[in-house]
């Protein structure tokens, strides 16, 4: 299946408080990881597609409320395969479902404290060893966990 999604998502890992812009009630939901534009959550209870939004959740070290629509539902239980290409996501119990948020009508200071949130950070590389069949020493390399698997650097010495 390809990946639908035009922004960089990272696992990320808070509580969040969800109110519809109606009076009803707001629920607690776990975030799982976030993009620039959105979030994937996991609940007891979530709103209907299409429903507009506010999510409550600390950013950093900021606490900010956030606007948005929800994109999709995705009731999954115990045991169930997340949804592919979602990071940071394990099988959620029976009692909770999962939801797409996407932002809507984000200040700059939002859009850019998201922004450096999922920025690619050079600090998580970290030097590894690897080893090659025939050969009689590891060769030093530097690894970082992307969307896509395991990327390695690394100078050849045998090439």
């Amino acid at each position: 299946m390809p990946e639908l999604r035009q922004q960089r998502r990272v696992v990320f890992s808070a509580r969040a408080r969800i109110r519809g812009e109606g009076n009803e009630p707001s629920i607690v939901a776990r975030v799982h990881n976030l993009s620039e534009r959105g979030i994937f959550v996991t609940a007891p209870g979530v709103f209907q597609a299409g429903d507009r939004v506010r999510c409550r959740l600390f950013l950093g070290e900021e606490r900010r409320v956030l606007r948005g629509k929800v994109a999709w539902v995705s009731p999954r239980g115990l045991g169930a395969t997340p949804p592919p290409g979602i990071p940071g996501v394990r099988p959620m119990p029976s009692s909770e479902v999962g939801a797409g948020i996407e932002f809507e009508d984000l200040s700059t200071g939002d859009s850019e404290l998201l922004r450096k949130l999922v920025a690619p950070n050079p600090e998580d590389e970290r030097p590894i060893e690897v080893w090659f069949a025939g050969m009689t020493a590891p060769v030093k390399a530097r690894a970082v966990v992307s969307r896509d698997g395991l990327r390695l650097q690394t100078r050849l010495p045998f090439l």
